[in-house]
């Protein structure tokens, strides 16, 4: 399985951050959120997601996207935070070994 790994900081100061990933190029995808506060992960699809304040954690984002798609091996995750001063978009992209076959993503995002 292909892996992509990436790192971003956000400033976000006292605001509540959101969070939204999108899946594209008509593929599956889903999510595991966990923070350096310890709570237990949270597994899903995230539109406009609340994650509270988050100034001075870190985020991890491990997506897995599957290749559905029989006209393209090409697979990507797009990143949307918003609550600081001025939205984040930020977008990975890596091509599938073949139609069924999977990429991890993995995103650190930290708050400051």
């Amino acid at each position: 399985m292909n892996k992509v790994s990436a790192r971003q900081k956000y400033t976000v100061g006292d605001s509540d951050a959101r969070l939204t990933i999108a899946f594209g190029n008509a593929q599956m995808g889903i999510s595991r959120l966990s923070d350096s506060n310890g709570k237990p992960p949270t597994i899903g699809l995230f539109v406009d997601f609340p994650l509270g304040k988050m100034k001075g954690r870190t985020l991890s984002i491990k997506s897995t996207v599957t290749d559905i798609n029989n006209q393209t091996d090409d697979v990507n995750v797009a990143y949307t935070l918003t609550g600081g001063p001025a939205p984040l978009h930020f977008g990975l992209d890596a091509v599938a070994d073949a139609e069924g076959k999977s990429v991890d993503f993995n995103l650190d995002v930290e708050f400051v």
